[in-house]
């Protein structure tokens, strides 16, 4: 392992202020933050999507949106199809869904749908476990998004409650040695 191996964002400026991106072997847990409604999830399926452009694979776990939505988003960004208009070009965005599989041979997508504040994350763990146990290997993992997450401890303190998810959420990617990455 490298310490100081990165996957690079895909995003130049974000790379330059996080000195090359998320560290490559875990032991990181990156946080991004926005009011609601300013495109917290686009902006992580883009960053799972730039984990894919560099052959990797990635974990989406999702308490944010249903798995059919998160892989239609991701259809239309690999696809470069509008999102709405996906149906009309069905077998043109198919067919390049299909090549840049075929040009990303190691990538692979992997998501997961929890209802919002369903799960803690000892099931997140579980998941990866098992993804780990079938022979699943994984780079990164995006969680879609923390505070959705349900503290292990009940608490009426919300920044106790965030806090105790993202600590856990960075002592996951010291157990599977990947960058989590989520927003809040």
């Amino acid at each position: 392992m490298n310490p100081k191996a990165k996957i690079p964002t895909g995003w130049a400026t974000l790379d330059q202020y996080t000195n090359g991106g998320f560290l490559k072997d875990g032991k990181m847990l990156a946080i991004f933050m926005g009011q609601a409604g300013l495109g917290k999830s686009v902006f992580l399926s883009n960053i799972a999507v730039n984990f894919l452009k560099q052959n990797l694979s990635v974990v989406v776990i999702s308490l944010e949106m249903s798995q059919d939505v998160y892989a239609t988003r991701f259809d239309a960004h690999i696809s470069k199809k509008n999102i709405n208009k996906l149906n009309e070009c069905a077998d043109e965005a198919l067919q390049r869904i299909k090549d840049f599989y075929a040009q990303h041979s190691n990538a692979n997508l992997y998501i997961k749908e929890y209802p919002p504040r369903s799960i803690k994350t000892s099931d997140i763990e579980m998941y990866l476990e098992n993804l780990k146990n079938n022979g699943k290997h994984f780079d990164a993992v995006v969680v879609d998004y923390l505070n959705l997450v349900l503290p292990q401890h009940s608490s009426d303190n919300m920044y106790q409650g965030a806090l105790e998810v993202s600590e856990k959420l960075r002592a996951l990617s010291y157990k599977f040695n990947v960058p989590v990455v989520s927003a809040v």
